[in-house]
């Protein structure tokens, strides 16, 4: 039967993690992380713009982080592909690299996200003469210039 657990496989999910055992195995796996973001960082971009094959995505008109999120897709598509169908075929990249991916994508998608919006606040205040102090963003990250002073001009 599909979906029937064993006996043995009921008593390790019912086996409760402390705390400190799941915050160490956080710290664990943040450890991997970072050392498969080296590796392959080093393997596509290298170390003078370690962002480059990830921004290649600008050249067609879509920002780099939503190229991420495209990624990022593909990633979660393998995921529930295997949750399907129980196995993968592709044996050089396993569910736990693809969960590994799936985060440093992650991660890479907020680092270039901070620096899109970043680059958007200064061109839409340098374009429009509005301070960024006086700058508000909305959650749907479309910008609300305040009134410098003096006021807007018409």
């Amino acid at each position: 039967m599909a979906g029937a657990f064993t006996e043995e496989e009921k008593k390790l999910m019912s086996k409760k993690v402390t705390k400190n055992e799941m915050l160490i195995e956080f710290k664990t796996i943040l450890d991997e992380m970072y050392a498969t973001a080296e590796r392959k960082n080093h393997d596509y971009a290298g170390n003078e713009d370690p962002l480059s094959n990830l921004e290649r995505s600008a050249n067609m008109g879509i920002p780099p982080w939503k190229g991420i999120v495209i990624r990022l897709g593909d990633k979660y598509s393998r995921l529930e592909s295997f949750c399907r169908q129980g196995e993968l075929r592709v044996k050089d990249e396993s569910v736990e690299d693809t969960f590994m991916d799936n985060a440093n994508y992650s991660i890479l998608g907020l680092i270039l996200y901070r620096k899109w919006r970043k680059r958007n606040n200064f061109f839409i205040n340098t374009v429009s003469g509005i301070d960024a102090a006086s700058t508000a963003v909305n959650n749907d990250d479309s910008v609300i210039p305040s009134a410098p002073p003096g006021g807007f001009i018409s």
